[in-house]
C-alpha cells in the first residue's frame, strides 16, 4: 500500500508505462462492452422531469423569459436552487417550488445544462408562437444519445481512476489492473450509469477518486499544489453529492495504516500526526458546505407532501435497528449481483425485535472490529485487507436513505431506505480488496499462479459484462424498467403506479394500464389500511376518461382532490375537468360536482382570479342548461345560450396542445350538437343556426387534426385496441357533425377492431352501435350491444378475488344508451334491455347482500345504478323507486360516502319528490362542510 514514503525493498517495483497502457485500454474497453448499449436507450423514469420536462433547461436553450414574462439569469439561478424546483417555468419565481427534494447539486446542474447545450434541437424563442407552446416550450427535443455518452464517459474515467487510485495505494500492477476492470463491468452500477438521472453518483465519484489521488500524491511527494487540488476537487464533489462526504472517513483509516509503514519510528509519528491534521482540515471542509447548501436553499425540503412521507418521521432508534439489514443487502448486492430492482422494498426493522436485528448488528460489529485491528497491525497485505473492509462499512453507513441530512425528500408512499445507485462509491473499496486477494495469488503461488489469476480476472469481468449488458437492456425506456420493477417487486404502489402510466401514455394499452393502477388501489388497502395515494385516483381518472367512462372518471377525480390536501391550483383543475364532463355528457350534475369544488377552492384562495373566472362560467352555462331543460319550446336567446356553451367549451380546448384535451372539444361539439333542438325549431332560430355552423366548423378542424395524430401514433403501435377507439371516437364524430358516411364507416371498422380485442369495451360498443343506427343498420347495432353486454356479465369478472361491480351496471348502461339510439327498432331495443336487466339483476343482488354483512355499499349503489338505468328504457317506475330504496340503503352503509347521496337528489327530483332532494343535499352539504 502506498502507506509508506518508501516501499518495501523486493516487494514491488515501479509499473512500466507500456504496462499501464496495456491496463488503461483493457478498462476502456470494459466499459465499451459492458455500456455501448446504453447509448441507444431512451430516457426513463426521473430523467423526464430533470431533462425532458424540465422547462428550466429548455428555458435556458430558447432564452425564453419566466412564467410572468420576466427575464431569467439561468444561470444565478441554479447556483442559488435546489435544482428539482427549477423544472416549472410557471412557477410564481425561478428557483422557488411548492415541493422541494434536497436536490441542491449545481455540478450535476450543470452537466445537464451543457448536455442540453450540446444535444439540444432547441429554436429560440419567438413571443409569436401560440400561447400553449409559449408556456409549455413543447416545440423543443432533447437527444438522449448524448446524455447517456455523457455518463458513460465519467464511468470510464472512473475506472481508470479506480486503477491508478489502487495502484498509488497497494503498489500491485494485478490488484490494480483487477480493480479497475471489475469496478468497469460490475452489473450493480448499471443504475448509476445507464439511468441517466443517476449520474449524481458517477460524477461525484470521479471528483471524489480525484481528490484521493491528489491527496496520495501529496502524502507521498509534498506537493502543496497536489493538496490544494485534492481539497478543491473534494469541494465539486460535494456538491454533485452528498455522499461525497465519506471521503475524510477514508483518508482517516488510510493514514491508520500509512502510519504503520514510516522509515523512522520518531519520522511515522510525526506523518501520523500531520495526517491526523489534514483528515480534520478535509473534515472541516464538509461543515461550511452544508452551511452555504441550507442559505441558498432555504433549509432543504419544505413543508407539503413531503410530510406525508412513509418513514420521514422515523425514530433513530429504527433507524440503527434497520441498518444491519440496509448493510447486508448492499453486501449481498455487491458480491451476487444477479437479482436487480429499482424499487427495492427493505422493511422498516422496530427496535424491540431484537431477534432480527441484533444477530447481523453483532456480525457485522466483528468484521469491522477485525478490520480496524488489522489496520493497526504490521503486517502490509493484511492491513489493506483492514482498510478496503472498514472503508467500505465507513462508506456504506450513511448511504441509505434512513439518515436524514443526505435523504431525498419523496412523495408520500417511498418504500425503500435501500437502493442500486447507493451502492456506487462502496464498491471502490470492494473491487480493490478484490483486486488485492486476486493479485496474492499472482505473487504466491507462481507460475501457475499468474495464468489462474488472468482466468478468474477474464471470466468474472466477462461474466459481470454480460449481466450488465442484460441489466442496460432493461432500461430501454420507462416501459421496460417498471415492467422489471414490477416483476421484482409486485407489492410497490409507486411501480404498479409508472408501470401502468407507461402502459397508458407511452404504448397506449389502456386496459392493462389499468389494471395496474387498480391493483395499487388494492395494495394500498392492504398495506396502510387506507386510501390509495392521490397520483392513482388521479391515473384511474384519466384511464376511465379514455375509455369514455366518465362517472367513474369524474368519481376519481373528485377522490384525487381530498388526498391531494385539496391544493387550490389542483382543484381549479378538478372543477374545470368536471364542468368539461358536464359539456361533454350534457349531464348538469357534473356542474354540480364543479361547483362545490370552486367553493372549496375559493374558499382557501378567494383572490384566485382563474378559479373565480371558470366558477362564475360554469355557474352560468348550469343555470342556461336548466332553462333549456324547463322549456319544451326554448327561446332563440335560451337556446344560443345553451349551444353557445358546447362552442365556448371546445373553443378553448381547441387551443390545448394535448391531443386528449381537444378530443375533449370533439365531445363537446358532439354533445352540443346532438342537443340542439330539431332542424324545423332552428329554422326560426337564426342565432342558433350561427352556433350550429360554429359546431360543425370546430368539428372539421379537431377531426382532421386528430385523425392525423392518432393515425400516426396507430402507425407506431398498430394492435393497440385504445388508438383504434380514439380514431372510431373521431370519425363518427366527424361523420355525424359533416354528414360523411365514409367516416362513419372508418368509425365502424376502428370500434370493430377495439371489440374484437376487447369484447367487454362497453363505450366502443355504444359507438359503434351508433355509427351503425346512423349508417341504417339497428339491428346490427343490436346485436353488437348484446355480444359486449354479454361479456360484460360474465361470471368469472373478478380482480384480485374481488368482484368489479361496475361492470354489470355498465352492460345495463349499454343496452339503455343502444335502445335510445335505435328507435327505428323499439321493440328490439326494449328487448335488449329487458334480457341485459335479467341478466345483471341477480349478480348485483347476490352481491349486495352478500357484501352488506360486511359493511360493502359499493354493491348496493352499483344495483341502484343499473335499476336506475333501465327504468325508464323498460317503463318501469318501480324499478324507479327501487333504486331510491338501494341508493338510500347504499348511504346508511356508508354515511361519510357522498357517491349515494349525489346519485339521489336527481332521482328524487325525477320522480317528484323535491323534499326528499332538499333534505338530500343538506345532508351532502353537511357531510362536505365536515371534511
Amino acid at each position: 500500500m502506498a502507506a509508506s514514503d518508501a516501499p518495501p525493498a523486493g516487494r514491488t517495483r515501479p509499473v512500466a508505462r507500456s504496462a499501464s497502457l496495456a491496463a488503461f485500454g483493457a478498462v476502456l474497453a470494459a466499459v465499451l462492452i459492458g455500456y455501448t448499449g446504453a447509448l441507444t436507450n431512451h430516457f426513463a423514469y426521473d430523467d423526464h422531469e430533470l431533462v425532458t420536462g424540465n422547462d428550466f433547461l429548455k428555458g435556458w436553450m430558447a432564452g425564453a423569459p419566466d412564467g410572468q414574462g420576466r427575464p431569467v439569469d439561468h444561470v444565478a439561478a441554479m447556483l442559488k436552487a435546489d435544482f428539482a424546483t427549477l423544472a416549472s417555468r410557471l412557477s410564481s419565481e425561478v428557483g422557488t417550488s411548492a415541493l422541494r427534494i434536497n436536490y441542491y447539486r449545481p455540478v450535476i446542474a450543470l452537466s445537464y445544462m451543457a448536455d442540453t447545450w450540446f444535444w439540444g434541437e432547441i429554436a429560440p424563442w419567438d413571443p409569436k408562437r401560440p400561447a400553449a407552446e409559449r408556456a409549455t416550450l413543447e416545440w423543443t427535443r432533447i437527444n438522449p444519445v448524448g446524455f447517456h455518452l455523457t455518463n458513460v464517459l465519467f464511468h470510464a474515467l472512473n475506472s481508470l481512476l479506480v486503477y491508478a487510485v489502487g495502484l498509488a495505494l497497494v503498489r500491485r500492477y494485478w490488484a490494480a489492473l483487477a480493480a479497475g476492470l471489475l469496478f468497469a463491468t460490475h452489473p450493480m452500477h448499471t443504475e448509476s450509469v445507464t439511468w441517466i438521472a443517476g449520474r449524481t453518483d458517477v460524477i461525484a465519484t470521479t471528483f471524489l477518486l480525484a481528490a484521493f489521488w491528489a491527496y496520495l500524491r501529496h502524502r507521498r511527494r509534498g506537493s502543496r499544489l497536489a493538496l490544494a487540488a485534492a481539497a478543491g476537487l473534494f469541494l465539486v464533489a460535494l456538491f454533485a453529492k452528498e455522499m461525497a462526504a465519506v471521503l475524510p472517513l477514508l483518508l482517516l483509516v488510510h493514514e491508520g495504516v500509512r502510519a504503520r509503514f514510516g522509515p523512522h519510528p520518531d519520522g511515522a509519528a510525526r506523518g501520523r500526526r500531520r495526517g491526523l491534521v489534514l483528515v480534520a482540515g478535509f473534515a472541516a471542509l464538509i461543515a461550511p458546505y452544508f452551511l452555504l447548501k441550507t442559505a441558498l436553499t432555504g433549509g432543504g425540503v419544505a413543508a407539503g407532501p413531503t410530510a406525508a412521507d412513509a418513514w420521514a418521521g422515523t425514530s433513530l432508534f429504527t433507524i440503527l435497528a434497520t441498518l444491519p439489514s440496509a448493510i447486508t443487502w448492499y453486501l449481498e448486492k455487491l458480491l451476487l449481483p444477479l437479482r436487480f430492482n429499482l424499487y427495492p422494498m427493505l422493511e422498516l426493522v422496530a427496535p424491540a425485535a431484537v431477534a432480527l436485528w441484533m444477530p447481523w448488528a453483532l456480525a457485522h460489529a466483528l468484521v469491522f472490529g477485525t478490520a480496524v485491528w488489522a489496520v493497526l497491525r504490521r503486517g502490509r497485505r493484511l492491513a489493506f485487507v483492514g482498510f478496503c473492509v472498514a472503508g467500505l462499512y465507513l462508506s456504506l453507513t450513511p448511504l441509505s436513505c434512513l439518515v436524514p441530512g443526505l435523504r431525498l425528500a419523496r412523495f408520500e408512499e417511498v418504500e425503500f431506505p435501500v437502493a442500486e445507485r447507493f451502492v456506487y462509491v462502496p464498491s471502490l473499496l470492494f473491487v480493490w480488496l478484490a483486486g488485492a486477494l486476486l493479485a496474492g495469488l499472482v505473487h504466491r503461488r507462481p507460475p501457475w499462479g499468474r495464468a489462474a489469476a488472468i482466468a478468474v480476472l477474464v471470466l468474472a469481468a466477462a461474466g459481470a459484462a454480460r449481466v450488465t449488458q442484460a441489466r442496460n437492456r432493461e432500461w430501454k425506456w420507462n416501459l421496460d424498467i417498471f415492467a422489471a420493477t414490477v416483476r421484482s417487486s409486485p407489492d410497490s404502489i409507486r411501480m404498479r403506479l409508472n408501470y401502468g402510466a407507461a402502459l397508458t401514455n407511452d404504448v397506449w394499452q389502456v386496459r392493462e394500464g389499468r389494471l395496474h393502477f387498480e391493483r395499487g388501489q388494492v395494495l394500498s388497502e392492504r398495506q396502510w389500511g387506507r386510501a390509495a395515494p392521490p397520483q392513482l385516483p388521479n391515473a384511474l381518472a384519466d384511464v376511465n376518461y379514455l375509455r369514455k367512462e366518465l362517472p367513474l372518471a369524474a368519481g376519481y377525480l373528485r377522490r384525487a382532490f381530498e388526498l391531494f390536501g385539496r391544493p387550490v391550483e389542483y382543484g381549479n383543475r378538478v372543477a374545470v375537468t368536471l364542468s368539461i364532463y358536464a359539456a361533454i355528457s350534457a349531464d348538469p350534475r357534473y356542474f354540480g360536482d364543479a361547483l362545490d369544488v370552486f367553493r372549496q377552492v375559493l374558499t382557501q384562495a378567494p383572490h384566485h382570479e382563474m378559479a373565480r373566472m371558470s366558477a362564475a362560467f360554469a355557474h352560468e352555462t348550469l343555470q342556461v342548461w336548466e332553462r333549456h331543460a324547463r322549456e319544451s319550446i326554448p327561446s332563440d336567446a335560451v337556446v344560443q345560450d345553451f349551444a353557445r356553451s358546447f362552442e365556448i367549451t371546445a373553443g378553448s380546448l381547441q387551443e390545448d396542445t394535448d391531443p386528449r384535451r381537444r378530443l375533449m372539444a370533439l365531445q363537446a361539439v358532439e354533445t352540443g350538437l346532438t342537443r340542439l333542438p330539431p332542424a324545423e325549431v332552428l329554422a326560426g332560430l337564426p342565432q342558433t343556426q350561427q352556433v350550429r355552423r360554429l359546431l360543425v366548423q370546430r368539428a372539421g378542424a379537431l377531426h382532421r387534426n386528430l385523425a392525423e395524430h392518432y393515425a400516426g401514433l396507430l402507425a407506431r403501435f398498430p394492435d393497440r385496441p385504445a388508438l383504434h377507439f380514439l380514431l372510431g371516437e373521431v370519425h363518427r364524430i366527424g361523420g355525424l357533425a359533416l354528414a360523411r358516411d365514409d367516416w362513419l364507416h372508418e368509425a365502424r371498422r376502428h370500434y370493430a377492431a377495439v371489440l374484437a380485442a376487447e369484447p367487454d369495451h362497453g363505450a366502443a360498443a355504444i359507438g359503434l352501435a351508433d355509427a351503425l343506427v346512423r349508417l341504417g343498420e339497428p339491428g346490427a347495432a343490436i346485436d353488437a350491444a348484446r355480444r359486449t353486454a354479454g361479456e360484460l356479465l360474465r361470471e368469472d369478472r373478478s380482480w384480485e378475488g374481488r368482484p368489479l361491480l361496475s361492470w354489470p351496471t355498465r352492460a345495463v348502461e349499454v343496452a339503455v344508451r343502444v335502445a335510445h339510439a335505435a328507435r327505428a327498432a323499439p321493440e328490439a331495443g326494449r328487448a335488449l334491455v329487458r334480457e341485459t336487466w335479467e341478466g345483471a339483476l341477480g349478480v348485483l343482488e347476490r352481491r349486495a347482500r352478500d357484501e352488506e354483512a360486511g359493511g360493502g355499499w359499493q354493491a348496493w349503489s352499483a344495483f341502484a345504478a343499473a335499476e336506475a338505468e333501465a327504468a325508464s328504457a323498460l317503463g318501469r317506475p318501480a324499478l324507479l323507486e327501487q333504486a331510491i330504496a338501494h341508493f338510500r340503503r347504499a348511504a346508511e352503509l356508508a354515511p361519510h360516502v357522498e357517491l349515494p347521496l349525489t346519485s339521489l337528489i336527481p332521482l328524487y327530483r325525477q320522480v317528484g319528490r323535491h323534499g326528499d332532494a332538499r333534505a338530500a343535499e343538506a345532508r351532502l352539504a353537511e357531510l362536505r362542510a365536515r371534511r
